[in-house]
């Protein structure tokens, strides 16, 4: 099962996935720079992050949508990220260990 961390949202502590991001885009972001608080789409495998020349964005493939601008409200907790996650995790269990056998 995905890790969860609780994060503060206006109806209360939610848990949420957490993980690396596998984002390229993220990875360069300077830390001033890097949105905070940190939105479900950091980990989420629908996201598509890009920069324009005045912000940070992020392209939702699951929704069809600009889920996050800079200084905007980030998506704190999403349905699809949780879901896109946990089946993320569930192929990559299922997949097993790779053979690492040589030929002899």
């Amino acid at each position: 099962m995905a890790d969860k961390e609780p994060v503060e949202t206006p109806f209360g502590v939610m848990a949420r996935s957490v993980g690396k991001s596998e984002s390229k885009v993220l990875q360069q972001v300077p830390g001033e720079h890097y949105p905070n608080p940190e939105p479900a789409c950091a980990l989420c495998p629908a996201a598509s992050w890009y920069l324009t020349r005045r912000s940070l964005r992020c392209w939702c493939a699951e929704r069809s949508y600009v889920s996050w601008l800079s200084d905007d409200d980030p998506v704190l907790v999403c349905d699809d990220c949780e879901r896109l996650v946990m089946e993320e995790e569930a192929s990559t269990h299922a997949a097993g260990p790779t053979s690492t056998a040589g030929h002899g």
